[in-house]
């Protein structure tokens, strides 16, 4: 922590603000690839802000990539754009949705890689290979899984982070 002049404990941040960051974060949102990047590049605004002497600042509109489609979701919905009572699947009940629809109980146990296939299924569009999948008996299983998990969500009105780009532009 060579840079710290003892007005600041933190550690140094690993993400510098450069000019160019500094000024899209004060003139609006900045979203990045990951969550990792997200909370560094806002630890790194809170560092330059304390060490710069301004104890009392607006925190920066930094998200990652899904939060920040949650975000503009929640903003449109807001807004009475979005219309309808869909509502979003995340996290721990996503999980339990996938586990719900299994195809078969011995199948529950690998509900969190069927939610990443799933992200990787929606946001490639993969439904329009949908028959080659069913070339392997992995592959029948999943889209077996796949459908059940689509009937689920639509019986309930529910829909997924890697869903939002198309209900966000549409």
């Amino acid at each position: 922590m060579a840079s710290n002049t003892g007005r600041f404990a933190g550690r140094d941040p690993p993400i510098p603000i450069t000019e160019e960051l500094q000024q899209a974060i004060e003139k609006g949102v900045v979203v990045t690839a990951t969550s990792r990047q997200a909370q560094e590049l806002r630890y790194s605004w809170s560092h330059k802000q304390i060490l710069g002497g301004n104890l009392g600042f607006v925190s920066p509109r930094i998200y990652d990539f899904d939060g920040w489609l949650v975000s503009a979701y929640e903003e449109l919905d807001r807004l009475g754009v979005e219309g309808g009572n869909w509502s979003l699947l995340r996290g721990a009940a996503l999980n339990l949705a996938f586990q719900v629809c299994a195809p078969d109980e011995e199948f529950v146990k690998h509900s969190a890689a069927v939610v990443e296939a799933w992200r990787i299924y929606v946001e490639w569009n993969l439904s329009r290979v949908k028959p080659d999948l069913k070339v392997t008996e992995n592959g029948r299983v999943f889209v077996r899984w796949i459908d059940a998990f689509q009937e689920f969500c639509e019986e309930r009105q529910l829909f997924t982070i890697p869903e939002l780009p198309g209900l966000i532009t549409n």
